[in-house]
């Protein structure tokens, strides 16, 4: 599957096409990549080295709204870095990344000072990004675009048989980066594998269609480069 895309500056995430005013209700790791507007950096302020705690998504149980019970034991601490989605009536969806493992929820605004994004010049992408075990590799095109090779996997259970269910994805494009935002494949076609990326300060963030491999494989979530 391949094909040359140009990136539409202001429509280029799926849930965005389905309609302006989108709203996260669900912070989490799955989530995280699905935020169709601009994601922004922050670092952690807390003046008295205050705990600044998650907080849960459970809207049944009114989170984040009511900290008592949505409180998590997780916290960050003055100086950590975060990535920011949603931000709305106080409360902003972040995504840290700890020394053993990422962790994400509600935070409240007030603790985070925005940092500025880095522009992502074209060699900014190239490498092999990496998350878990899916990755992406990307390489310099001809002008100006760029070649997008990536592989993925689902683990999955056991088999009637004793053996592990494994299924697996695979995409190749090429496509013109628009600054930090990048679009492969058309986003209107429901069969071909496409999907949208955004580069911010090192991050690269993944959100594809669902059509780019067997069942439940996904290319959605944030990759690194391995230093």
């Amino acid at each position: 599957m391949k094909g040359m895309v140009s990136v539409v500056l202001l429509c280029t995430s799926f849930p965005c096409f389905a309609g302006w005013g989108y709203e996260m209700t669900m912070c989490r790791n799955g989530a995280f990549p699905d935020y169709p507007d601009q994601y922004s950096v922050a670092k952690i302020t807390a003046v008295h080295g205050d705990k600044v705690h998650f907080y849960d998504d459970d809207i049944r149980n009114g989170c984040p709204d009511n900290k008592a019970a949505c409180q998590s034991k997780t916290s960050l601490k003055a100086g950590d870095r975060v990535l920011v989605a949603q931000e709305k009536n106080g409360w902003s969806c972040v995504w840290h990344f700890g020394k053993k493992s990422e962790f994400v929820g509600w935070v409240e605004s007030a603790y985070l000072k925005k940092q500025p994004i880095k522009t992502a010049d074209i060699n900014t992408w190239l490498g092999t990004w990496h998350n878990f075990g899916d990755s992406i590799t990307i390489t310099r095109g001809k002008n100006g675009t760029l070649n997008l090779r990536g592989r993925a996997i689902w683990h999955g259970g056991r088999s009637s048989y004793g053996e592990q269910i494994a299924h697996f994805g695979s995409f190749s494009a090429s496509a013109t980066p628009n600054g930090n935002r990048l679009q492969w494949n058309d986003s209107r076609d429901v069969i071909e594998c496409s999907g949208v990326m955004q580069l911010i300060n090192g991050n690269l963030i993944v959100e594809d269609n669902g059509q780019c491999g067997g069942m439940n494989v996904r290319f959605n979530g944030i990759y690194r480069l391995k230093k």
